[in-house]
């Protein structure tokens, strides 16, 4: 058996697990995110991932995973020991086993990030110097589109579509961590033919990926790890950042210029809101279950409050005058 642990501030998850899982949950985690993998005296909780288990004492649940075929495995939590365990994995091939495995262990973590007080926001994030530019919206906003902007011009990836953000009240500054998940980049003509955005052209060649307004959002999407775009951009992934501004992003054809105008405190406090997102997904809505006395009591919904006391800007944007839209953030940055 190995054993290591998944680590995010005062959030540890010990891993236990057979030989041929080390690298499985490893590989995972590298490739979406920078979690530190050392060994833990005291973990938050501790996973054991084997498949020498039939049966054994503890709250039992199933997940069935329609994503990847309708794989299953089964697990039971024992919160008198701060252990679950995951077995009988039936999968259709041994990717889409992995692929369960994995999945759970990153709602697993994500539980554990809740109960230590972090909730999910629909965002895109990004960092220069330190310094954290958060874009909330909903869906077709624009997230992604100003996002990639700013990774063409001297900023660095945090993440893409959601973010499990926390109040840090001995720093009193919100953080934002990025959630693993992969990036999708819709290839509509008006992206893919801009200059800085045909490096995205072979990938969209490679995956079979049409660039045109006129097929389906499933259908002209590339797919890209988190690491990938990174490296595609010859920036960094930071996996956290302290939030400094917040960026709604709203996309109007009609400008010659782009419209970044500062908010009134508190102005989209309720909008920020209704762009909350639960960190555990419901295939494993059953992680739930799993309970740790001594954490103390925390109030998730203080992240999102505290995100509506920051600089808040509505910036109206559209591909002809995008190009502008990292000098302007950087202003805003230095203000």
């Amino acid at each position: 058996m190995k054993t290591f642990a998944l680590v995010h501030r005062n959030v540890c998850l010990n891993v236990i697990c057979d030989d041929e899982f080390e690298n499985v949950i490893k590989e995972h985690f590298c490739k979406s995110t920078k979690l530190i993998f050392e060994n833990s005296k005291s973990p938050t909780y501790t996973l054991c991932v084997t498949a020498q288990i039939r049966t054994i004492d503890g709250i039992y649940h199933k997940m069935v995973d329609k994503w990847f075929n309708y794989s299953t495995l089964d697990c039971w939590i024992d919160n008198s020991k701060r252990i679950c365990y995951i077995s009988n994995f039936k999968a259709d091939c041994i990717a889409n086993r992995n692929l369960t495995i994995q999945y759970f262990t990153s709602n697993l973590f994500n539980r554990l990030l809740v109960m230590n007080g972090y909730v999910g926001i629909h965002s895109s994030c990004v960092e220069k110097d330190g310094d954290g530019v958060m874009f909330v919206g909903s869906r077709l906003a624009g997230k992604t589109t100003c996002m990639l902007d700013l990774l063409n011009n001297g900023f660095n990836f945090v993440n893409n579509d959601t973010a499990a953000i926390k109040y840090i009240e001995s720093e009193h500054q919100i953080e934002a961590l990025g959630i693993i998940k992969n990036v999708f980049i819709r290839m509509n003509k008006s992206f893919a033919t801009q200059i800085q955005n045909q490096k995205y052209l072979e990938i969209a060649e490679r995956q079979g990926v049409q660039y045109s307004d006129r097929v389906s959002l499933e259908e002209n999407r590339i797919i890209l790890t988190p690491l990938e775009l990174a490296e595609l951009n010859h920036c960094k992934f930071i996996p956290s950042v302290k939030i400094k501004i917040v960026i709604i992003p709203q996309y109007n054809p009609r400008l010659n210029s782009i419209r970044f105008s500062l908010q009134a405190s508190k102005t989209y406090a309720q909008f920020f809101i209704s762009q909350s997102l639960p960190l555990v997904h419901d295939t494993t809505a059953f992680l739930t279950d799993i309970a740790v006395d001594d954490l103390g009591f925390y109030q998730p919904q203080n992240g999102v409050e505290y995100l509506s006391s920051l600089p808040c800007y509505v910036c109206e944007y559209n591909e002809r005058n995008i190009e502008h839209l990292a000098e302007t953030v950087q202003n805003a940055l230095i203000r």
